[in-house]
């Protein structure tokens, strides 16, 4: 890619607006629209870039295909927009475990239960962290059972 005519618009880890056509065997980039870099969006909060980062290299791992999967993003782009204020070690870890069960139950592999079932729906903002640290047992239990099931 050093000699791609669209090299400066896809910097990585970066949102951006792709264009592309689907080869015999790979999808090639006919067009590129420089978005937002997360990393420099998160230069001021390292565990959180390094959460993010956690959350992508979970997703890698456990989806497959080519399909659209609007929820995923959406969940992605919510993890991007409240890693923005939340810096605290609380609040950060309380993210955390409500990002991995919105992906995990998204994937089919996180059972809804009424303990935490406001996790997944509410929106992440209106999540207060003291609740979710309150059920951090239940929740890490899960999403190990979950992981475990997912064979990855």
């Amino acid at each position: 890619m050093p000699a791609s005519k669209l090299r400066g618009n896809l910097e990585a880890p970066s949102v951006s607006n792709l264009s592309l056509v689907k080869g015999k065997e790979v999808w090639r980039i006919v067009g590129a629209e420089y978005g937002e870099n997360l990393w420099r969006s998160l230069e001021n909060n390292r565990e959180g870039l390094f959460l993010f980062t956690r959350l992508t290299n979970l997703l890698k791992r456990m989806v497959f295909g080519e399909e659209r999967h609007e929820e995923l993003y959406k969940i992605l782009e919510d993890a991007f927009l409240a890693l923005q204020t939340k810096k605290s070690k609380e609040d950060l870890l309380a993210l955390e475990l409500v990002l991995v069960s919105r992906l995990l139950h998204q994937l089919g592999y996180f059972k809804l239960k009424e303990e935490y079932v406001s996790f997944l729906e509410e929106d992440i903002n209106k999540i207060k962290s003291e609740d979710v640290l309150a059920k951090q047992r239940l929740l890490i239990t899960e999403i190990n059972r979950a992981l475990k099931e997912s064979h990855l």
